[in-house]
């Protein structure tokens, strides 16, 4: 039998690992093939001018490139406009760039036939010139906007033999700096491209050295019209605006920090040294400029209040504007942190100039908030439209350059006039919110709890009907790191009860639940869960007044005990429930308002019932007296498949509903499955009130088998004292 069990519980654990390779497989999609590039001499774009009849009685040696380190590697280096760069995996040179620079060179060299000779390799005779090459950069550049062939290349012709007499004095230096536009995001376009520039460029290094030997007026006169530096470059209206004449500019970006961290920054506007507004974009976004001069515009205050910078654009390069404006977001709450709309006005403090009103955001549901861009300085807000010269419902707010500042109003409603009144205000430290800018978050509260309970779980058609007092310790810890969700879910309660029987109150009312779940999402909506929960509690459980007796694990009977005070059914921790599970979580249901998680995969349960006796439903009767039996408890081990379903749901604004539900199939007899599910409505009455219904099913066990399904039935009048 335990043979079998481990067997089963390894064809799970496989099961479970295939089908999560098989889901990571999926996500990954088409297995993306390495690209291996190289040159090709391209005779289509030679020059029929710079073909020489009689070639130079000269010999030239073309060495290996000098390479700067940083193109070296297989990898095509992508770089962002400024000092960042990438390699790209998938994109690799399939030549050595050292070799294959030259060789080209060499070749169009010797197409065009301007020396007797010139060759890669060393001749038997030492070459009367040699021929070094060096590349600078060779690189795609890639932004948004913009995507760019560059290469910069350097030619350095020298002679060999000093004492040679035969042979020209002769020097030529020659280098380009290049940009070419490109395709988005097309490696293959940036190949030939390159390509094409280093055969363009050889063929500037022809003629300058021509210009040297022969002095040809011709072909002097021809490049002059040639551009010897950068390409003219179409750039679309679509990418620059259609007021600027690039001419033959280079291309830069322009850059203002987004300082809040909100999505929805404001716009800043750029205007050119005709005062022509060229173009605009929002904070924290990069804007392509021909290079020049601009005037930068911003701020929420208008045309009127608006703050300026005066920029400088260089090519291939980002311009950093240093923020001389501070940020404000204004978050309006009541004492429960729940998000209230109640709208406020802006001013400044010292000249009570208006900047409008606005409506906060609710972000619990997904809104987002508004971000004010002001000049550093001192502002005023006020709620319930009051004017600048209010008395009341009013805070004042210190903005600093380059920073971000995060109000928080906290209101109250008068419960019979509707009234809003300012209660508080001021910046939340990061330790008052938690852990709010971590990857941690905590949510703590208190609750006391009236209780109205009717309970069948020890006998099928007894319910017991009995009235609580309790307290609650709520803690709810989360943790998320990328695609890594941790949620630890804990409630403590203790509490005095009286039933029916009894006149006082007695403490039995004594739970400690945590649920631990560990979730890695591959995709969206499916991902791989670990979980592991604990069901226990600290007192021990007595019942009263009663003639018992006690049957041990093996049907044995102890003595009669009449009359007892109480009883000790079961002792300080136990009976205590463990469960683990490992498996898939889908994601079906996940908005503001509701999120569901179904959860299937191989669970275990342990129920450890050390010196736990549970009443059995029968009595014995001795000498006429009736005594209740107590039949010792046996601990579970149950390993199987589980389901659960774990979600809330937001009705409506005052009423929520919450379900955790699990089941175990064993795998020695999968009808005797165990089930726990737990329903909980929570209706809010004022403010810190609620009324809290929950009702509960659960399996029971008659010697070691499914008996039938039980419930409990809870209600609460709860009041809430929230910690943080």
């Amino acid at each position: 039998m335990k043979r079998n069990r481990i067997l089963k519980i390894r064809s799970v654990l496989l099961l479970i690992v295939l089908a999560a390779v098989l889901i990571t497989g999926c996500t990954r999609g088409d297995v993306t093939e390495r690209r291996y590039y190289i040159f090709d001499y391209v005779e289509g774009n030679e020059r029929p001018e710079l073909f020489q009849v009689e070639s130079m009685p000269y010999t030239m040696l073309v060495q290996d490139a000098r390479i700067a380190q940083t193109y070296t590697r297989k990898q095509i280096v992508k770089r962002h406009y400024g000092p960042q760069i990438r390699y790209l995996d998938h994109d690799l040179w399939g030549i050595k760039l050292a070799s294959a620079v030259p060789d080209l060179i060499s070749k169009r060299c010797s197409r065009y036939n301007i020396f007797e000779s010139c060759d890669r390799d060393m001749m038997s005779d030492l070459p009367d010139y040699q021929l070094n090459v060096s590349v600078v950069n060779l690189e795609m550049y890639e932004t948004t906007f913009l995507s760019e062939a560059r290469l910069n290349i350097e030619f350095s012709m020298f002679k060999m033999q000093d004492g040679n007499e035969d042979v020209p004095d002769i020097t030529v230096f020659y280098s380009a700096d290049r940009t070419k536009r490109l395709p988005p995001d097309d490696v293959e376009a940036y190949v030939q491209t390159i390509n094409e520039m280093i055969l363009e460029e050889t063929d500037n290094f022809v003629v300058k050295v021509l210009n040297e030997f022969i002095g040809r007026e011709d072909t002097e006169t021809h490049i002059e019209t040639r551009n010897l530096g950068y390409e003219v470059v179409d750039y679309s209206a679509e990418v620059i605006g259609d007021s600027i004449t690039t001419d033959d500019r280079g291309i830069g970006l322009l850059y203002l920090p987004n300082l809040s961290g909100q999505d929805n920054e404001p716009f800043y506007s750029v205007f050119d040294k005709f005062g022509n507004n060229v173009n605009g974009a929002r904070f924290g976004e990069e804007l392509p400029l021909p290079e020049g001069n601009y005037v930068v515009r911003y701020g929420s205050g208008g045309k009127d209040n608006e703050m300026y910078q005066n920029v400088e654009v260089r090519p291939r390069w980002r311009y950093n504007t240093p923020p001389n404006w501070g940020c404000l977001v204004v978050d309006v709450l009541d004492e429960q942190r729940n998000y209230v709309k109640v709208s406020y006005n802006l001013f400044e403090n010292d000249d009570g100039y208006d900047y409008g009103i606005e409506y906060p955001a609710d972000v619990s549901l997904g809104e987002t908030q508004s971000v004010w861009i002001l000049k550093p300085g001192t502002y005023k807000v006020t709620i319930n439209s009051e004017s600048y010269n209010t008395y009341r419902d009013f805070t004042t707010i210190e903005v600093e350059a380059n920073a971000n500042q995060h109000l928080t109003l906290v209101v109250e409603e008068d419960e019979t006039t509707g009234l809003v009144s300012l209660l508080g205000a001021g910046i939340m430290s990061e330790d008052d919110s938690g852990l709010r800018d971590s990857n941690w978050n905590q949510n703590s509260a208190i609750h006391a709890n009236f209780n109205l309970q009717a309970d069948n779980s020890e006998e099928r058609d007894d319910s017991k009907v009995s009235l609580a007092l309790s307290g609650q310790l709520d803690n709810t810890f989360t943790y998320q790191y990328g695609r890594l969700n941790y949620t630890m879910k804990n409630l403590m309660e203790v509490g005095t009860s009286k039933d029916e029987e009894y006149d006082e109150f007695r403490i039995d009312l004594d739970d400690f639940d945590m649920k631990n779940t560990l979730i890695l999402n591959v995709i969206s909506s499916i991902g791989l869960y670990g979980r592991f929960d604990l069901n226990t509690h600290f007192f021990p459980v007595y019942s009263y007044d009663l003639n018992y007796v006690e049957i041990d694990l093996n049907g044995n009977s102890n003595a009669l005990n009449t009359g007892a005070d109480r009883y000790k059914s079961s002792p300080s921790i136990f009976p205590m429930v463990l469960k683990e599970g490992l498996g898939l979580n889908f994601k079906f249901l996940d908005t503001s308002r509701a999120d569901m998680n179904l959860r299937t995969g191989l669970g275990m349960r342990q129920d450890f019932r050390k010196d736990v006796y549970l009443y059995s439903d029968q009595d014995s009767t001795a000498n006429e007296t009736k005594y209740k039996i107590y039949e010792e408890q046996e601990s579970t081990y149950s390993e199987g498949i589980e389901a659960s379903l774990v979600g809330d749901l937001q009705i409506i604004n005052n009423l929520s509903y919450s379900l955790t539900a699990d089941v175990l199939f064993p795998f020695d007899d999968i009808k005797n499955y165990s089930m726990d599910m737990e329903n909980i409505f929570n209706l809010k009455l004022f403010k810190y009130i609620s009324l809290d219904y929950r009702i509960k099913f659960f399996s029971t066990e008659l010697d070691g088998k499914l008996d039938y399904i039980a419930n409990q039935q809870s209600l609460f009048l709860r009041f809430t004292y929230i910690l943080r």
